[in-house]
Order: C-alpha cells, then sequence, then structure tokens
C-alpha cells in the first residue's frame, strides 16, 4: 500500500510515492513543484496564502515573490497549465493561490476507489483570469508607448509652422501698392537727421507648446521666415 493517488483531468498524483503520471506516462516534476502540487491539492477547499505555501514548500519564511511565482510556474507547465487560463492554480490577488480543476476521486494506489471528491469527472475549465495575474510574479507591467496629448501638441506645431510659411509666401508675392509719400520737412537745426530706408521688420518667437526637445521647430521656423524676408529686400536684423 503506497497511500492515497489523486486523479484529475487525465493526471494521477500519488504523493507518498512522488510520482505524477498524465495518461500513464510519468511527467517530470522538480522537488518543489511537487511539493507545492501537493500542498494546493490537499487543501483544494479554500485559498492557500502566500506565506502558508512558502513555509510548506521551502520551509522558511524569507522568500521572495519572484521565487514562490518561480515555482508555481513549473509545476503549472508540468501540468499543462500557465498564467492565462489558470485552469488547475488560480491566483488569488494580494492573497495566494488556489487548486481549481476537479478531482475525480481519492483513490489508493492500487487503484481501488475510496471516495470521490468533486463529482464530475469533466475536466472543465474555469473562467480566464484578469491579465495582471502572470506567472513568476504579480508586478504590474509598464506600457512605455508615448502619450496621445504630445503627439497632438506637436502636430498642432507642425501646422502652425507651415501656416506661417504659406502666409510669408503670399506676403512676398503680393504686388507693391504706389501710395504717394508726404514731403517730409528738413530736419530742423539740432536735430539728428532720420535714418534712411525702411524700418526693420522684426519675426517675433513663435509658441511651440511640445516636449522639451521641440525647440528646433520655434528657432527654425523663425530663420526660415526671416530668410524670406530678406530675399524680398525686408530688413530683418538676426
Amino acid at each position: 500500500m503506497t497511500g492515497e493517488a489523486y486523479e484529475f483531468c487525465g493526471f494521477r498524483f500519488v504523493p507518498k510515492a512522488r510520482e505524477l503520471l498524465h495518461d500513464g506516462r510519468p511527467v517530470e516534476l522538480p522537488r518543489r513543484s511537487f511539493e507545492c502540487l501537493e500542498y494546493l491539492i490537499r487543501h483544494h477547499q479554500r485559498a492557500v496564502h502566500r506565506d502558508e505555501l512558502v513555509e510548506a514548500v521551502f520551509g522558511r519564511p524569507n522568500v521572495s515573490d519572484a521565487q514562490l511565482g518561480q515555482v508555481v510556474l513549473r509545476t503549472r507547465r508540468a501540468l499543462g497549465d500557465d498564467g492565462n487560463a489558470q485552469r488547475m492554480i488560480r491566483t488569488v490577488a494580494g492573497y495566494g493561490y488556489r487548486w481549481v480543476a476537479p478531482i475525480d476521486g481519492v483513490r489508493d494506489a492500487d487503484a481501488q476507489p475510496v471516495a470521490g471528491i468533486d463529482g464530475p469527472d469533466a475536466c472543465a475549465a474555469p473562467a480566464p483570469m484578469p491579465a495582471q495575474d502572470t506567472d513568476a510574479t504579480i508586478s504590474p507591467r509598464i506600457a512605455r508607448t508615448p502619450p496621445a496629448r504630445m503627439r497632438l501638441l506637436l502636430a498642432l506645431a507642425i501646422a502652425a509652422l507651415l501656416l506661417a510659411v504659406v502666409v510669408a509666401w503670399f506676403a512676398l508675392r503680393a504686388p507693391p501698392v504706389d501710395v504717394a509719400s508726404p514731403a517730409v520737412p528738413p530736419p530742423a537745426m539740432g536735430t539728428p537727421a532720420a535714418t534712411t530706408g525702411t524700418a526693420p521688420t522684426v519675426v517675433l518667437p513663435l509658441q511651440v507648446d511640445g516636449l522639451r526637445e521641440d525647440a528646433w521647430v520655434r528657432l527654425g521656423a523663425m530663420d526660415l521666415v526671416a530668410e524670406r524676408l530678406r530675399q524680398s529686400g525686408l530688413g530683418v536684423p538676426p
């Protein structure tokens, strides 16, 4: 007599013989994964706290979540389970783990039926768990996508630059308007002579509401507009 054997989903698990079979073929299982499987099956009526499972598997309390997660991961893989389906071992968020697969019955290792536990023989898969429950750790994964607001601001800045270029182009191509200049009396004695020529044209800075590294848009737009105005003969200071 080698003790009891649990049967579930085509598997036969004999704790005392330290044997796990699937359709009659042995399944290789590391020592700690075997102990994890045994403890979860023996306490399948309830959820097992993380610290309780750590003590049963490692025999000491100072174990990280990553170490425990690796043991659960190997156990799930040996059973054909994973952290998304969780057909057999379910992650209880913020608490621990629970065995959820129906156990067909506890049988004697000599194949003598003893008692049924969970009734139905079918291995129904439970509903999938949320995406935050993973195999190795329970830490969330951070997506590194650029915010849509920054992309919108950059597009608006480029549109404003193109608009300024178009306005400057039409202004340069407009025909000159002949306006009779009024006679200007000569300056009085002692008064400095007025500077000849047209008044300088100043290109004001463009405001770009974008990222810090988008300052080149503002400077490039100012240089482009100033250069086009200088080509038309206007005096534009640097």
